[in-house]
C-alpha cells in the first residue's frame, strides 16, 4: 500500500487511499489531475490475474456499465492500462458512504 499511496498512474491518477481488494484486483480512490483534483474511483486488475477470461470479463464489465444510466448506479470514465505495469483499469464516479458489501451485511439492511 505504501508504494501505491500517492503514486500518479498515467501522468493523470493520483492515488490518495484504498478501498478496497479482492481476487482480481484493486479498488482505488483517485484524484483525476486533468479535472482539478475531482475525487473518482480507479478499478485496476492484476497483471498476473490477466488471463484471457479475465480480460474479457473486466472489458465487458466497463462495456456493460458505460451502457446503463440510473441514479443508484455509478458513472463509468475511463479505460486505459497503466504504462508503467501494464495493468488495465477503469475509472468511475466515486460515491461515500459504506461498501454494498457492508451494508448487505449490516443488520441495518433489510431486504
Amino acid at each position: 500500500m505504501d508504494k501505491v499511496l500517492n503514486s500518479i498512474i498515467n501522468s493523470r491518477y493520483q492515488v490518495v487511499g484504498v478501498i478496497g481488494k479482492g481476487g482480481f484486483g484493486e479498488v482505488y480512490k483517485i484524484k483525476d489531475l486533468y479535472e482539478h483534483g475531482k475525487i473518482l474511483a480507479l478499478k485496476k486488475i492484476r497483471k498476473k490475474a490477466l488471463s484471457e477470461k479475465a480480460i474479457e470479463t473486466f472489458k465487458y464489465e466497463f462495456k456493460y456499465l458505460t451502457s446503463l444510466r440510473h441514479p443508484n448506479l455509478v458513472k463509468v470514465y475511463d479505460f486505459d492500462i497503466d504504462k508503467e505495469t501494464e495493468e488495465l483499469f477503469f475509472t468511475m464516479e466515486f460515491i461515500e458512504g459504506m461498501t454494498l458489501h457492508k451494508a448487505c451485511s449490516s443488520k441495518k439492511f433489510n431486504i
